[in-house]
This record gives C-alpha cells, sequence and structure tokens, in this order.
C-alpha cells in the first residue's frame, strides 16, 4: 500500500474517533462540536489522500544509464590509476572504474556520481570529488 494511501486511511480513523469522541453524552450541552467538526476535517483530508493514493507523478530520477557503448580500455583505467593516486587510493578494481568512467564518458555526470557512492560508501563531495579528479585526469590524457 503507498504512503499517501496508507496515510489517509489513518487520518480517516483519527477522524473517526475524534468525531466519536466529540459525540459523547447524553444531551447537546456534554457534545463538543468543535472536535466533532475537527474529525469531520480529518475524516475528509483522509478521503481526499486515500483517493489520490500515489498516483502523483513519480520524482525525476535523472537520465538513466544503460551502460557505456565501448567499455574505456584498459589503457585508459591503467592511465588514471597512474596518474592520480586519489582514483587509485579509492578504486580497489577496475571493474568499478570502468563502469564510472564510462558513464562519464557517455554524459552521465550525476549516475557516475550515485553509482561510486553506492560502491564505496562515500559522502557526496567525496563522491563528487573523485568524479571530478577522474574528469581531469581524463581531460588531460586527452590533451597529452
Amino acid at each position: 500500500m503507498g504512503g499517501k494511501r496508507a496515510a489517509g486511511l489513518v487520518l480517516i480513523v483519527i477522524g473517526v474517533a475524534a468525531a466519536l469522541w466529540g459525540l459523547k453524552g447524553d444531551s447537546l450541552e456534554s457534545q463538543n462540536p468543535a472536535v466533532i467538526v475537527s474529525g469531520g476535517v480529518l475524516i475528509l483530508i483522509g478521503l481526499v489522500m486515500a483517493a489520490k493514493g500515489d498516483s502523483t507523478a513519480p520524482a525525476f530520477q535523472g537520465k538513466q544509464f544503460a551502460g557505456p557503448k565501448d567499455p574505456p580500455s584498459a589503457a585508459l583505467l591503467a592511465n588514471l590509476m597512474a596518474e592520480s593516486p586519489m582514483i587509485a587510493a579509492n578504486f580497489p578494481n577496475q571493474g568499478l572504474l570502468a563502469d564510472v568512467v564510462g558513464q562519464i564518458q557517455e554524459g552521465y555526470k550525476i549516475n557516475a556520481i550515485k553509482t561510486l557512492r553506492e560502491h564505496t560508501r562515500c559522502g557526496l563531495k567525496e563522491g563528487k570529488d573523485l568524479v571530478d579528479e577522474i574528469e581531469r585526469v581524463m581531460k588531460g590524457a586527452a590533451r597529452s
């Protein structure tokens, strides 16, 4: 069950309980109209949320990366490891480096940062700095 739908159902239950609590008592004087109205409002909000459910537009996911068209060469990966101690220290194997470099080459920098963070558990700044370092070394190698 979706989050909004579940929250809507909870509001309906709370609204019914509040309305019933406001109706307690034998006479009109002992009933609390403010609590009854508040319960009714909660019921209406809950109904709207439950009806709407999770049908809102999905959050923007960014560009989806299907994989590099041409995987980076072993020479490029070795050059990256040799040129930057920062890269060599953060990539224990070339598989992850190849994935990140492929994403950068295809223009998926944000996905490269996400991939790096998922596999290394680094923070956002560290991931961005590392991807920026890879880009810097790749541009330097392209000029040579």
